[in-house]
């Protein structure tokens, strides 16, 4: 009998920014993973834009407006973004045939709105909400947000689709907003794999400490700035990360020339993901107590390299401290609560913090479940299809 050869369904990612851009943050890096440990089973395309986010020229080692191979497990065609290349882009993805269509984000007209308008009735359309229907995100620039959202269902672009959710509360999120009819398929984020690196002999009243996230509001910066104020040691505080929010940076830079001597803080600016690795492994602990956090891969990286992570209940990574792999912690009082966290690392010491780090990592990998992974994906995008040699 003749063998069956798989065919590879054909995926086309849509964002407004793919590799080797990584500023925008976890939604870069997210897709990033997606392919890396699908390409063997799915046929990737991407379409995303041509610059770094917050820049307006196109990033180097890039061919813009074409298709640019991407280490062999997909193609990129890093488009201008502009309504003169429209017809261009239109001719290109229709003519991919894709079987899905895998929108990642609400609010882009080029990279929401269009594809959608362009692919309906085409392919298999899923929207991945990426956390932008989270409370905490919705409060944020809310009025244009919920123009679009009022938009995306007037102009009927919305029927058919198929929503990505990467947990349950954000499947609550999506229903909430759109329907308890819509429907909605979870599937998880595909972490970055890291090793555990035991960490060094930490001594009694002092603590190395660092944040990788964009500077702005969500993320919470300055509550960490003003918990510092309290605390008693030798702290030095890394921030890793583009500034989103000038006023809000400018805010966080007051407290930090506010500091007491033994506090030091050093900003590092963006940082790309090949080199968070090292900054992780030369901290203590890891702090980002977003107000919301649709995954949070930093803080997977951390806990899997073996640092304890100061996190909020709104992020995915619940119960830290009945592991003693750090704190999730509530939004109110975040500032005491997360200064009494510091204090709590300050003063732990050799066994107590080595112990401490390999919880931090057997956290990590009881929450990780790859096989899991490649099913959910299954069901969201569909399994690869068979026809006789």
């Amino acid at each position: 009998m003749a063998d069956k050869i798989p065919v590879k369904p054909r995926v086309l990612l849509v964002y407004d920014y793919f590799s080797p851009a990584f500023k925008a943050g976890g939604p870069i890096q997210s897709l990033v993973n997606l392919v890396q440990a699908l390409h063997d089973k799915y046929e990737f395309y991407v379409l995303a834009g041509c610059y770094e986010y917050g820049e307006n020229k196109p990033m180097p080692g890039i061919r813009v407006n074409e298709w640019n191979n991407w280490n062999g497990m997909c193609s990129v065609y890093y488009w201008r973004s502009s309504v003169m290349d429209i017809r261009n882009v239109r001719r290109e993805i229709q003519s991919l045939k894709p079987d899905i269509v895998f929108i990642n984000g609400i609010y882009s007209p080029y990279f929401n709105i269009l594809p959608l308008y362009l692919m309906k009735g085409r392919a298999r359309l899923v929207i991945s909400a990426r956390g932008m229907l989270h409370a905490g995100a919705l409060s944020q620039k809310s009025f244009k947000k919920k123009l679009f959202l009022f938009l995306l269902e007037k102009l009927n672009l919305l029927q058919g689709v198929i929503f990505h959710a990467t947990d349950e509360q954000e499947s609550l999120f999506i229903k909430k907003q759109f329907g308890s009819s819509s429907h909605v398929t979870i599937a998880g984020n595909f972490p970055r794999r890291m090793s555990y690196k035991e960490p060094a002999e930490k001594q009694y009243g002092s603590l190395k400490m660092a944040s990788i996230a964009l500077i702005s509001p969500m993320k919470n910066h300055l509550h960490v700035l003003e918990a510092l104020l309290s605390v008693k040691g030798q702290v030095k505080y890394v921030i890793a990360g583009p500034v989103k929010d000038a006023d809000y940076w400018k805010a966080c830079c007051a407290v930090i020339n506010s500091l007491p001597e033994n506090i030091k803080v050093e900003y590092l600016g963006p940082v790309e993901p090949a080199k968070t690795t090292a900054l992780i492994e030369d901290s203590d602990i890891i702090v980002l107590p977003s107000k919301s956090e649709n995954f949070g891969h930093a803080i997977l990286e951390a806990l899997q390299v073996g640092r304890p992570v100061i996190t909020t209940d709104q992020t995915p990574w619940k119960d830290l401290q009945i592991s003693k792999a750090g704190f999730t912690l509530g939004l109110q009082d975040l500032t005491v609560h997360i200064s009494k966290c510091l204090q709590y690392y300050t003063d732990l010491a050799g066994a107590a913090m080595q112990s401490e780090s390999k919880n931090a990592r057997s956290y990590a990998e009881q929450h990780i479940h790859f096989s899991e992974l490649n099913g959910q994906y299954e069901s969201l995008f569909g399994k690869p299809r068979h026809f006789l040699k």
